[in-house]
């Protein structure tokens, strides 16, 4: 038992520090209590649940039994084609097929991987089937994804045809950028401006940065996902009787070192887009969504500050309360933003000094994870900075709603949401203006991200 429980470790840490994202679903329907693979429930098109996968255009883990090919992505590439009615038909027509097809083999899969998890009950050893099973089908599907879009580019004029490469460049984005687990690899600028809401002619100032953008972050896309891909089958050899942790050692050298080129391109063209915006507004905007997009795991939304701000909320605040409240809330931000800038420096040294050995620490202990680790991103452990970093968060997070609390009389307490207003780690109940430490993943959530060099 403890032999299985450690080659399966080993496959996690690789899977975890490589940014092997794609074989997420390989671990996950080893593990028992998980249901049956990608669900039997039927989603509708273009509600897929994630969309990081396998191949050139998949999605993985449950998504990968939806079609991988949506009717709505088939409109949206329509529209920027401007398809003229004749060919929206007859692309119609070639995604119908191919859903269908998707379907059954989906089906006959799933099926597979059901037999599997039964007769597993009595034979844990056959869990090991179930990635070759899925290796199998990542193959298929990406041989049927490329039949559907050549049938479809048939269909296409000269002109629509030469524009097909942007296409793949933007579905390459939009279906594997989520398979990366670095800061900074899964981050979209394309996305984060589009999110801007420019005007036209502010838009056209960007839009030659992100055209190269778009190509030389795809060149660094297509080099990781290969890595991916190629490093797939050979994860079924650390699930075997030689599980050789050397190998998941290696696993995590070279997945990061692909990691950190597509990372690179994305923190050189943010200073690029950041240097073309029209004004200070949008910089700051763009700069927060980018530190966002690069350190969710610092950037979550805060707690604390809803917390806050429910007690600004309060109707019967006499102006002198809501001076002081406002007060403590700015302080608390500038704070705290100082707090996560070198958080941000801690948590990428440690993305490029952890090791397999750490990552296995986590799980050493019954798979609960050792002491405080575990805080970080799919499989990251915390370093002794992160964690007195984070405890200095905690710290000025608490104390700040104890001010906010010794304001507020009894009655005005009262009106203050029961439970939190949803988000991560809210009580259940006592006062909701308290925050209870511990219990929440990623610890404290900070405010707004800080403007600064990204």
């Amino acid at each position: 038992m403890n032999r299985l429980f450690r080659t399966k470790s080993i496959a996690l840490a690789a899977i975890s520090a490589c940014s092997l994202f794609v074989l997420a679903d390989v671990v996950s329907a080893q593990q028992p209590g998980t249901g049956q693979p990608g669900g039997r429930g039927q989603r509708g098109q273009g509600q897929r649940a994630q969309r990081g996968g396998g191949g050139m255009f998949g999605g993985g883990g449950r998504a990968m039994f939806d079609p991988s090919v949506s009717s709505d992505d088939m409109d949206k590439y329509g529209q920027m084609l401007k398809l003229s009615k004749a060919q929206q038909t007859a692309v119609k027509a070639l995604h119908e097929s191919f859903v269908q097809d998707y379907t059954a083999a989906a089906e006959k899969v799933r099926d597979e991987m059901d037999a599997i998890r039964e007769d597993a009950r009595e034979d844990p050893s056959r869990f090991q089937e179930m990635g070759e099973v899925m290796q199998k089908f990542r193959a298929k599907r990406a041989d049927m994804e490329k039949a559907f879009f050549a049938d479809v580019k048939t269909t296409l004029t000269p002109e629509q045809a030469g524009q097909w490469p942007a296409i793949e460049r933007l579905r390459r984005r939009e279906t594997s950028m989520g398979r990366g687990m670095m800061s900074g690899e899964r981050v979209d600028l394309i996305k984060i401006v589009d999110g801007l809401r420019l005007t036209p002619e502010q838009h056209t100032a960007v839009e030659p940065v992100l055209e190269q953008y778009s190509i030389d972050l795809d060149r660094e896309l297509i080099a990781r996902n290969e890595f991916q891909d190629k490093m797939q089958g050979g994860l079924r050899d650390l699930f075997g009787q030689d599980a050789d942790p050397a190998k998941a050692e290696k696993l995590i050298t070279d997945g990061r070192a692909v990691a950190n080129k597509l990372r690179e391109v994305n923190k050189r063209y943010a200073r690029q887009v950041e240097n073309t915006l029209p004004d200070d507004a949008s910089k700051a905007k763009f700069q927060q969504e980018v530190r966002r997009e690069s350190f969710p795991q610092i950037y979550r939304g805060s707690r604390t500050m809803r917390q806050i701000d429910d007690a600004l909320a309060i109707k019967d605040l006499t102006a002198e309360q809501k001076t002081a409240i406002e007060g403590i809330k700015t302080t608390l931000e500038r704070d705290v933003a100082g707090v996560n800038q070198r958080m941000e420096t801690a948590y990428e040294q440690r993305e490029q000094t952890i090791t397999a050995a750490d990552i296995l620490g986590r799980f050493g202990q019954g798979g609960q994870g050792g002491g405080r680790g575990g805080r970080g991103g799919f499989g990251m452990v915390d370093s002794e900075e992160l964690t007195t970093l984070r405890d200095q968060r905690d710290t000025m997070e608490k104390a700040a709603v104890d001010k906010v609390t010794a304001l507020l009389t009894e009655e005005q307490k009262a009106e203050l949401p029961r439970g939190g207003r949803g988000g991560r780690g809210g009580d259940a109940g006592g006062d909701n203006i308290a925050p209870r430490r511990g219990g929440r993943p990623g610890g404290a959530n900070p405010p707004a991200a800080p403007s600064g060099r990204t």
